[in-house]
Protein backbone atom coordinates (compact mmCIF):
# COMPACT_ATOMS: atom_id res chain seq x y z
CA UNK A 1 0.00 0.00 0.00
CA UNK A 2 2.97 2.27 0.58
CA UNK A 3 3.91 1.98 -3.09
CA UNK A 4 0.50 3.30 -4.15
CA UNK A 5 0.71 6.24 -1.78
CA UNK A 6 4.20 7.04 -3.07
CA UNK A 7 2.92 6.85 -6.63
CA UNK A 8 0.02 9.15 -5.80
CA UNK A 9 2.41 11.59 -4.13
CA UNK A 10 4.64 11.57 -7.21
CA UNK A 11 1.70 12.32 -9.48
CA UNK A 12 0.56 15.13 -7.18
CA UNK A 13 3.99 16.72 -7.51
CA UNK A 14 4.12 16.17 -11.28
CA UNK A 15 0.78 17.84 -12.00
CA UNK A 16 1.50 21.10 -10.21
CA UNK A 17 0.89 24.12 -12.46
CA UNK A 18 4.58 25.09 -12.53
CA UNK A 19 5.70 21.62 -13.62
CA UNK A 20 2.98 21.47 -16.27
CA UNK A 21 4.06 24.89 -17.56
CA UNK A 22 7.68 23.74 -17.82
CA UNK A 23 6.59 20.59 -19.67
CA UNK A 24 4.54 22.68 -22.08
CA UNK A 25 7.44 25.06 -22.71
CA UNK A 26 9.80 22.13 -23.25
CA UNK A 27 7.44 20.52 -25.73
CA UNK A 28 6.98 23.79 -27.61
CA UNK A 29 10.72 24.42 -27.73
CA UNK A 30 11.38 20.86 -28.88
CA UNK A 31 8.78 21.16 -31.62
CA UNK A 32 10.16 24.51 -32.78
CA UNK A 33 13.75 23.26 -32.89
CA UNK A 34 12.72 19.98 -34.49
CA UNK A 35 10.97 21.82 -37.31
CA UNK A 36 14.11 23.72 -38.29
CA UNK A 37 15.84 22.16 -41.28
CA UNK A 38 19.36 20.98 -40.60
CA UNK A 39 19.07 21.13 -36.81
CA UNK A 40 18.33 17.74 -35.31
CA UNK A 41 18.09 16.52 -31.75
CA UNK A 42 21.86 16.23 -31.26
CA UNK A 43 22.51 19.75 -32.52
CA UNK A 44 19.81 21.21 -30.29
CA UNK A 45 21.29 19.44 -27.25
CA UNK A 46 24.70 20.87 -28.13
CA UNK A 47 23.21 24.35 -28.53
CA UNK A 48 21.43 24.21 -25.15
CA UNK A 49 24.30 22.59 -23.23
CA UNK A 50 25.96 25.92 -22.27
CA UNK A 51 22.67 27.00 -20.72
CA UNK A 52 22.88 24.07 -18.30
CA UNK A 53 26.32 25.13 -17.13
CA UNK A 54 25.39 28.83 -16.96
CA UNK A 55 22.71 28.09 -14.35
CA UNK A 56 25.45 27.18 -11.87
CA UNK A 57 23.39 24.63 -9.96
CA UNK A 58 25.18 21.98 -7.92
CA UNK A 59 24.66 18.39 -9.13
CA UNK A 60 22.85 17.35 -5.95
CA UNK A 61 20.08 19.88 -6.61
CA UNK A 62 18.52 17.42 -9.08
CA UNK A 63 17.93 14.94 -6.28
CA UNK A 64 16.31 17.55 -4.02
CA UNK A 65 13.68 18.73 -6.51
Amino acid sequence: MEALSSLAYGFSIAITPFNLLLALLGAALGTAVGALPGIGPINSIVLLLPLCFALGLPPESAARS
